[in-house]
């Protein structure tokens, strides 16, 4: 559809103006195509993003582990909501694959870390952050309910909360971090 809008007017002359107001002639079918493709970035943009919204932390399995949970619960339960909404869910990746997805986008400004994670847990999980020149800079807010600070072998972190967390004390502890972690303001 965009191409044809160019060509289509590409012959209709007007007066396009730069950042510093001078009067260039532009072709409308040229304006046009810039917003088609400033259109196609945004669309690819929102599916980049809507990906990672299909992803989900099932309940049901132990903090991951699975224990009283029937082995195919997590398959039966993306299958059943894939099947319900039409969209790609699946469950949510495990510590390994966070730290790759980590090392791909450096907007992160703050990670929340739980303790009690699948395959890498949250001890080997800071581990292999903090070894990592890039990711070392990220912020660390451990969030679990494995108990109390001083109840858990030592993982350093610059907060931590139990859950259930409150929202707001969530925000405020967040904010500060991601106004000052390297991926802020992007």
């Amino acid at each position: 559809m965009a191409e044809v809008t160019v060509t289509q007017f590409a012959d209709v002359l007007k007066v396009g103006r730069t950042h510093l107001q001078d009067a260039v002639p532009i072709t409308l079918g040229q304006e046009l195509g810039g917003y088609a493709a400033c259109l196609a970035s945004a669309v690819d943009a929102l599916e980049y993003a809507a990906a990672a919204l299909t992803e989900l932390n099932l309940g049901a399995t132990a903090v991951g582990t699975g224990i009283n949970a029937h082995p195919d619960y997590a398959a039966k339960a993306t299958a059943r909501l894939s099947n319900l909404t039409g969209l790609d869910v699946r469950e949510a990746a495990n510590g390994q694959l966070a730290l790759e997805a980590l090392r791909e986008d450096s907007r992160t400004c703050v990670i929340l870390l739980d303790l009690m994670m699948p395959v890498m847990n949250g001890w080997q999980f800071r581990s292999a952050q903090t070894n990592d020149p890039e990711l070392s800079k990220i912020p660390v807010v451990v969030v679990t309910a494995a108990g109390a600070r001083d109840q858990i072998p030592a993982i350093d972190a610059d907060a931590w909360l139990s859950k259930p967390v409150d929202f707001d004390r969530l925000l405020a502890t967040i904010d500060p971090l991601c106004s000052r972690s390297p991926g802020a303001g992007l």
